[in-house]
């Protein structure tokens, strides 16, 4: 912080300057902000300070705080470069969603009826779908990318088994550094697109103790441990074109689409690897401590990831029915005297070893949605 001189970030809030942090942090453009506003401020105490410059300062000051609230949601999280006045709200809009989901339908005759997102290792499940129309997420415009290994990065158009279906090849993670309305804005684009039910995958680590590396865990509730510290992709205005202001979540994952999957998973044989249980999602990309692994499993938790609950929360605010699933790739670490350590790619391993299990049972749940009547 100066104490004489223009601070590097010192700006009107009626102009329109670019802020773009030299040090590429975030931490170090929100500390700037809070300094410089603070400056401001201690100028008012300075018994030299004429009464005309500490009214202007004053006035100066109030600006600054109330455009540094504004737009603390655009600092906090990723690294950005643009103007201070675009706010969170409309850069995630339904207009800029509609944009994207006209531009997608513009380029491919296939009408989704189904999403399916995949997770980490997990892609073969685009690979299934026939008639491929594919996108890599960099050519979507306003379309977030996929920074983690084992994440393809495309957005696959197609039919499965006769039914028309999108698939992310590849999601989005709060650790990646993305703003929580960013890496949910795909299924804003899904529900622009027409999808009415939505597949999510991921890879995760059991907490139950019964669980097996290899088990496959119809998730039937989660614990939202980012959203206790109000970080819920909900938060913000709510725009009534994709859903309520307070959306239910006591039946975020359809039960009959539970059911549906237990059926089909019990025809084909998978039975002795199926499991239903809670999934808890944490910010990542660290993995749990062993401290950490045994609180959440106190709490109810059978499985934990760094994804997929804040999709849910979004595909189930505009109206979609979704039903997931975790792999269970590694075991969670609850012995202080275990050698074992999770490892990326252990997760990625193990994706590939029940991958074609997956993708049949997913792929025959596909093709029963329809005589189930279970489109909403």
């Amino acid at each position: 912080m100066t104490t004489g001189g223009i601070h590097p970030y010192m700006f009107e809030p009626e102009s329109d300057p670019e802020l773009t942090p030299s040090t590429n942090t975030t931490d170090t453009a929100v500390c700037d902000s809070v300094s410089l506003f603070i400056y401001e401020v201690r100028v008012l105490d300075e018994p030299h300070s004429q009464t005309s410059d500490r009214d202007e300062r004053r006035n100066r000051g109030n600006r600054l705080l109330e455009t540094f609230e504004r737009n603390l949601g655009e600092i906090v999280g990723y690294h950005w470069s643009g103007t201070l006045k675009t706010s969170l709200e409309n850069r995630y809009s339904f207009e800029d969603c509609h944009a994207t989901a006209d531009w997608l339908l513009s380029q491919t005759a296939v009408r989704p009826l189904v999403g399916i997102v995949c997770g980490s290792g997990l892609g073969g499940l685009a690979d299934m779908l026939k008639d491929q129309v594919a996108f890599n997420y960099r050519d979507i415009p306003n379309f977030p990318q996929s920074t983690v290994h084992g994440h393809a990065g495309r957005l696959v158009f197609g039919t499965l088994k006769g039914r028309p279906c999108v698939c992310m090849q590849g999601r989005f993670h709060l650790y990646e550094g993305y703003p929580i309305q960013k890496i949910t804005m795909p299924m804003r684009i899904f529900k622009l697109l027409g999808v009415e039910t939505v597949i999510l995958t991921n890879a995760a680590g059991g907490l139950n103790q019964d669980y097996k590396v290899g088990d496959i865990m119809i998730i039937k509730d989660h614990l939202n441990m980012p959203g206790f510290a109000g970080n819920n992709p909900l938060a913000g205005p709510n725009d009534e074109r994709f859903g309520v202001r307070f959306p239910c979540m006591s039946n975020a994952y359809d039960r009959e689409l539970q059911q549906l999957v237990m059926d089909v998973g019990s025809e084909l044989g998978y039975s002795d690897f199926l499991r239903e249980g809670v999934y808890c999602v944490l910010g990542g990309p660290s993995f749990e401590t062993i401290a950490e692994c045994r609180m959440l499993h106190k709490l109810g938790a059978d499985a934990v990831g760094m994804s997929t609950v804040h999709e849910v929360i979004v595909a189930r605010h505009c109206g979609m029915r979704v039903f997931a699933l975790s792999l269970i790739t590694n075991k969670a670490v609850m012995d202080y005297d275990s050698e074992e350590k999770a490892n990326h790619e252990e997760v990625l391993q193990t994706g590939k070893q029940r991958a074609v299990q997956l993708e049949r049972l997913v792929s025959t749940i596909v093709t029963r949605l329809e005589h189930n009547n279970n489109y909403a």
